[in-house]
């Protein structure tokens, strides 16, 4: 074995010289001496203790004057690990010789010594090595001369078009990357085949396969006449018609005669018959009226979220934020439930606030539009309808986060379909925009998702 130094000494005494590093593809010639440029130095980062590689001192003395993010790009774009900015200095400073001894160079630990290459052919062996292989392939030339001749020719013209489709299939197969997988990666991969399914298209559908392939179509196809034919009065059963009622009509006591008509006819009974009578002791049952549910916002319970019951009211209503530990302070009880009332145009709309602490029914549920999240996600746990999935929930109410500026977001928050507002610890002029922001939120989802609700100015 040769004489060895290291690598460090190397590039500090070329640098210190101005003698020029010759690039070898991975390696680095200096003068007699080759150094690999992933070779650890000496020198080790001043945060991760990590030794620097010859290639990336190297890259960051040769490009000491360019600017710093010039400097990243270019390491980057040669994927070269760059020199950390506070260790720059030292280094720079240990390589110039301005100082010599570095903090950031470890002289306990052993380096990897650079090896010093053959020397280089003289002029004359230079130029004596072409004449020489000139000579070996003379020589093999006359031995191949030597040989039996016709030894191509002696081919047939079938054996002589099945080498040239194997050449050309060659040039044609896609070249071979050398990816090789190690075994657990081999193993993963061939249980992701495994789980593979075929998915055909509707040629291969259309196709069929068998005398049987269209058996689960037509199944779906005879279902409705199955359920026609089960629908079917049985024979000599007359269905029921409303019109045609045998024998006479039981009326409840009340004066009306069932064979009227309101139409003119000769057969109608005069239209001076009396009116009926009311039996005042029965009062006739008023026809129903569609009952309208007020449109319900949830919030939560627990005292950590920025709006629960006590101060939900001002804030849908004036735009104004108090903070729930004030509320409270004054002594002012939980209320069971909050009305809204909002001004619309000339109208007042009514909106229920409710917390969930007490069962709904399925009325309720139906009527909820909106909820303010906390960022728990128990805090769907009673939300019945969807059992208590965050998603669902969301997907099909619209959801809100209040927090301050100056707060991190919660991790369940970021990744729910939720509208942020934010308002200041201190300025309060700053709180109706959340307040603006919410309404108009809120009337773009219900006109999409509940237009009963919609409210005309």
């Amino acid at each position: 074995p040769g004489a060895k130094m290291d690598p460090l000494a190397l590039l500090r005494d070329f640098t210190v010289r101005g003698q020029a590093i010759e690039e070898q593809g991975d390696a680095l010639l200096f003068g007699e001496w080759r150094a690999q440029k992933a070779w650890p130095t000496l020198c080790r980062s001043g945060n991760t203790k990590e030794p620097y590689t010859v290639g990336s001192l190297w890259f960051f003395v040769t490009r000491r004057d360019l600017a710093a993010g010039a400097y990243i790009v270019q390491a980057r774009r040669a994927n070269v690990a760059t020199v950390h900015l506070e260790d720059r200095k030292d280094i720079l400073d240990y390589m110039q010789g301005k100082s010599n001894e570095c903090r950031l160079v470890d002289k306990s630990a052993v380096a990897t010594l650079a090896e010093k290459v053959a020397a280089p052919k003289r002029p004359a062996e230079a130029a004596a090595a072409p004449a020489a292989k000139e000579a070996r392939s003379d020589e093999g030339a006359e031995q191949d001369q030597n040989k039996e001749p016709g030894s191509l020719l002696a081919l047939s013209q079938e054996k002589i078009a099945e080498l040239q489709n194997k050449r050309r299939a060659a040039k044609l197969a896609p070249k071979d990357e050398g990816l090789e997988l190690a075994p657990a990666q081999a193993g993963a991969v061939e249980s992701i085949i495994a789980r593979e399914r075929l998915y055909e298209n509707r040629n291969s559908v259309l196709r069929g396969r068998g005398q049987r392939a269209l058996d689960s179509v037509l199944s779906l196809v005879s279902k409705p006449q199955q359920k026609e034919q089960h629908a079917a009065p049985e024979p000599g059963k007359v269905p029921y018609d409303r019109f045609a009622q045998p024998g006479k009509i039981d009326v409840g006591g009340f004066n009306i005669e069932t064979g009227g008509s309101f139409l003119p006819s000769a057969s109608a009974p005069s239209a001076t018959r009396s009116a009926p009578q009311a039996d005042p002791k029965k009062s006739p049952a008023m026809p129903q009226r569609r009952v309208r549910h007020t449109p319900i916002i949830m919030v939560a319970a627990h005292g950590k979220a920025l709006l629960t019951l006590y101060n939900i009211k001002v804030f849908l209503e004036e735009g104004k934020f108090e903070p729930v530990e004030a509320v409270m302070a004054r002594g002012q009880p939980k209320p069971l439930e909050v009305i809204i009332e909002r001004k619309v145009g000339q109208r007042t709309v009514l909106y229920k606030v409710l917390d969930g602490t007490h069962p709904m029914t399925e009325d309720q549920w139906r009527s909820v539009i909106a909820v303010f999240v906390a960022g728990p996600a128990w805090q769907f746990k009673d939300f019945t309808p969807w059992r208590g999935n965050p998603v669902d929930v969301l997907a099909n109410i619209r959801g809100f986060h209040l927090k301050y500026t100056d707060d991190k977001i919660d991790t369940n928050v970021s990744a729910w379909d939720v509208c942020l507002l934010q308002i200041d610890r201190s300025q309060r002029f700053k709180d109706y925009t959340a307040h603006h922001k919410f309404w108009e939120t809120l009337d773009i989802f219900v006109a999409k998702k509940f237009p009963s609700y919609v409210v005309q100015a």
